[in-house]
């Protein structure tokens, strides 16, 4: 069976390897890739646009829920879409892709170069994720590790230049079935995915 293609639109080039892995792992083949330029502003002027639009397709948004709220049913009850269409997946990242990604322990252990026992055990229960990946990573044991993603003192930026670099990279060994046994959102947006590949799959019968 050939797969199914999706397209996913996410805020930033670091959420695409998380957003692609999920669609993946549910049997879609992603293309295209659609890329807000980092801005969620922008995202979300985009929304209401792509639901009206796409309306015979499957596509997933994939969105930090950063500070914006304290869970994301909240978000999405003060957001509510109207024109969308049927074949989609808006979903959320408690409280950002950084909590999925410490959320697969092995993967960032090795990544970081840290033991695992330093690694939260409820990423999403940290209200600054990409922080507190910054803080494990100025406990290293390699020092380029810290180079490409500890800002330098008196600079006012959460990481260093080299930080989306190797976000990416160390997102090629991440795993979705050892993140989401730490990680809510990322459960909830497999199954999901999962069930938008049997409508569409029925639909295509």
């Amino acid at each position: 069976m050939i797969p199914a293609s999706i397209t996913i639109v996410v805020e930033g080039d670091t959420d695409a390897p998380f957003a692609t892995r999920l669609c993946e792992a549910a049997g879609f083949q992603v293309s295209p890739l659609l890329v807000a330029s980092g801005w969620k502003s922008r995202l979300d002027s985009l929304i209401p646009n792509l639901l009206n639009a796409n309306r015979s397709s499957p596509y997933l948004i994939l969105r930090d829920l950063d500070c914006d709220e304290e869970c994301p049913g909240t978000w999405l009850s003060k957001n509510r879409l109207t024109n969308q269409g049927d074949y989609y997946v808006l979903r959320l990242a408690v409280h950002a892709v950084e909590a999925w990604f410490l959320a697969d322990h092995e993967c960032a252990a090795a990544a970081l170069h840290v033991g695992a026992m330093k690694l939260p055990m409820e990423p999403e229960k940290e209200r600054d994720p990409k922080v507190t990946l910054v803080n494990l990573a100025r406990m290293s044991t390699k020092p380029r590790i810290q180079t490409a993603i500890v800002p330098k003192p008196g600079l006012c930026r959460k990481t260093a230049p080299g930080y989306g670099s190797w976000f990416i990279e160390a997102a090629r060994s991440w795993s979705v079935e050892r993140a989401i046994r730490r990680s809510p959102s990322l459960a909830r947006a497999r199954q999901c995915i999962e069930e938008l590949r049997t409508c569409w799959h029925q639909r295509t019968l």
